[in-house]
Order: C-alpha cells, then structure tokens, then sequence
C-alpha cells in the first residue's frame, strides 16, 4: 500500500500553474481587446469608404444628367470612380486587419 503525499508538497507546483494560467488569461485577454479595435477600425473605414464611393456615384449621375452625356461617359465614370473606390475598401480593409501590428 502506497501513502499518499501530504497536499503540500503539491502547492508549489500548483502555485505555477496557477501564475502560468494567469498571463495566458491576460495574454488571450489582450488578444481579444487588439481583435475588438481591429474590428472596429475596420468597420469605421468601411463605412467612410462606402460614403465617398456613394458621393462618388451621386456626383457621377448628376454629371451625367446635367451634361447629357452618353452612356459612354457613364461607363468611364464608372471606371474612373467606383472602381478605384471599391478597390480603396478592400485595401484599407486589408491594411487594418493583416498590415497594422
């Protein structure tokens, strides 16, 4: 038959444990708290991106209504404006999540 050991030879093992379980919290915690002001960072960029790009297009169609241009000047618009504008999002949205430390 075996003696068990006294709960104190146990302690200080359990204390490092213990110390050891606490950074990883605060690690996982600081993790979660840089996840949270990437998100919405990024939201907030997607928002004012998607505004300009609006602009862009209100201020596209009322060119185009004023001038009376063709549909060639619309489709060039497109081109020049909403394309550029959508491609911006993307990259700013791929800069806040995967460039910025």
């Amino acid at each position: 038959m075996t003696l068990r050991p006294s709960e104190e030879q146990f302690l200080p093992h359990d204390e490092r444990q213990n110390q050891s379980l606490r950074k990883r919290i605060v690690d996982l915690e600081a993790q979660i708290s840089n996840y949270q002001s990437k998100t919405h960072k990024t939201m907030y960029t997607m928002i004012v991106s998607f505004s300009i790009m609006c602009i862009a297009i209100t201020m596209t169609y009322g060119v185009t209504l004023i001038l009376g241009a063709d549909s060639v000047f619309t489709v060039l618009s497109f081109v020049f404006l909403i394309l550029p504008g959508s491609c911006a999002m993307i990259m700013a949205t791929i800069n806040e999540n995967y460039l910025t430390p």
